[in-house]
């Protein structure tokens, strides 16, 4: 079989950070409405803190014009809060949430620069510590 894969582009950064905002704001929202549904306070508050904190660092990046690639490695680092926190207030157990730090990564993985893939990595590595 030969695949003809002329005419096709690479992946931009700039769609790497679409699917980075898109995968963090999906699961920072699930878990805000799962803590509303529950009447999880500590939860509410602890995921809706940490979706004040994106969307500040969404503005703040797009006032100083920061380069799409910055903005990946910010959204990378900031996944990683929002899974840790998700972990910390809104799940039973903090070892529960362990799988959904290896499926975020392993779907962002796919897209980032290899070198944020291993930041980000350690930055798990220490959240879970």
């Amino acid at each position: 079989m030969n695949f003809d894969y002329s005419g096709k582009s690479p992946i931009t950064h700039n769609t790497i950070y679409k699917i980075m905002l898109w995968v963090t704001m999906v699961t920072s929202g699930v878990f805000f409405v799962k803590n509303i549904i529950g009447f999880n306070l500590g939860g509410l508050i602890a995921v809706g803190s940490c979706i004040i904190v994106l969307v500040a660092a969404l503005f703040t990046m797009k006032a100083k014009g920061t380069s799409d690639i910055i903005k990946e490695f910010v959204l990378s680092i900031i996944l990683v809060l929002v899974i840790m926190t998700i972990s910390l207030f809104s799940g039973a157990s903090y070892s529960d949430d362990f799988s959904l730090y290896l499926a975020l990564i392993g779907m962002t993985g796919m897209y980032m620069e290899p070198k944020f893939t291993k930041i980000q990595i350690v930055a798990v590595d220490v959240a879970l510590i």
